[in-house]
């Protein structure tokens, strides 16, 4: 999928979070979505989830742009908050199927693979459990369960590397967001931590300053965390 942002503004109140900004995500990658407290970096996943709309400005997928009516547009999309939602009453997959029905993405051989990620985050026994039971790694692996299953076109995940995810939960994540681009998927996560970005994505996206700069990790910081701590100390210094 292909993503522009078109002079894209958002604010909370009287704090400008997003200014006039235009960009182009890379299609087909992993991206790094990097910035200071505060800059604007669950906003913008927010922002191209649609569960929050700008002040100003447009987003377009593969050219068509977004809204809150366009649900076949807003399908292609899943995002993982910080503290992921499930559905009320559900147990593990249950909830997946709930997500299947909602994203009209039950596609033949879907249950086999389920299956298969169960056993790989360590969920098989905790399968019929109630989420609302479950810890908060737990929780994030059954979410990241349901995205696996939807596999939509664009996936955004707020700080996974901070959820709780045991080693295996965070081993899935790489290994099914690599896959996931390989196949034309366009992936989103953001962390705190420059290390993660410089050695695990094909792009950053830079939030600061109210406006986002997209870095080419080899071209502009050489994959060294250090310099690019240092871009992102810069990005937040007014």
């Amino acid at each position: 999928m292909r993503v522009d942002l078109h002079q894209l503004s958002k604010s909370y109140g009287r704090t400008l979070v997003l200014s006039n900004v235009s960009a182009s995500l890379p299609p087909a990658t992993l991206t790094a979505v990097l910035g200071i407290n505060g800059a604007g970096k669950t906003t913008l996943l927010r922002t191209l989830s649609g569960l929050s709309s700008p002040d100003s400005g447009e987003i377009h997928f593969d050219g068509e742009p977004l809204s809150h009516g366009r649900l076949d547009l807003r399908r292609r999309v899943l995002f993982l908050p910080d503290n992921p939602p499930v559905f009320p009453g559900t147990d593990i997959l249950e909830n997946v199927a709930a997500h299947l029905h909602l994203w009209q993405a039950d596609q033949p051989g879907v249950e086999s693979k389920v299956a298969s990620w169960l056993d790989d985050l360590g969920l098989t026994n905790q399968a019929g459990q109630s989420c609302a039971s479950l810890s908060r790694g737990q929780r994030w692996k059954a979410s990241l369960l349901a995205l696996l299953a939807v596999d939509p076109d664009l996936w955004l995940l707020d700080e996974p590397f901070a959820s709780g995810m045991d080693t295996r939960g965070l081993s899935v994540f790489r290994r099914e967001a690599s896959a996931a681009t390989a196949r034309g998927r366009t992936v989103l996560y953001t962390t705190q931590i420059p290390e993660l970005a410089a050695s695990f994505a094909d792009a950053v996206a830079l939030v600061g300053h109210h406006s986002i700069q997209i870095l080419d990790p080899d071209r502009d910081f050489a994959r060294d965390p250090h310099r690019l701590e240092s871009l992102i100390l810069a990005a937040g210094t007014p």
